[in-house]
């Protein structure tokens, strides 16, 4: 599975669409920065990569204690 990207704007400026928490796909690079074009009018803007949340700990299970009858 490839890399998820999104938007390093909040905002289009040319049309004002929403870009926030949409994720796109790569349409090139700009030197070293993934590039993605907004949906509506085609500007491009550079891609932040989406970090996959980390799993929490395990949180330490005390140890039975086994009562004597």
């Amino acid at each position: 599975m490839g890399n998820e990207y999104k938007f390093a704007v909040a905002k289009c400026t040319r049309c004002g669409q929403s870009l926030s928490g949409e994720h796109v796909e790569v349409i090139g690079m700009k030197g070293i920065l993934p590039m993605g074009r907004c949906p509506k009018c085609g500007t491009a803007y550079p891609l932040e990569e989406v970090k996959p949340p980390e799993p929490p700990e395990p949180e330490a299970q005390p140890a039975e204690v086994k009562k004597e009858e």
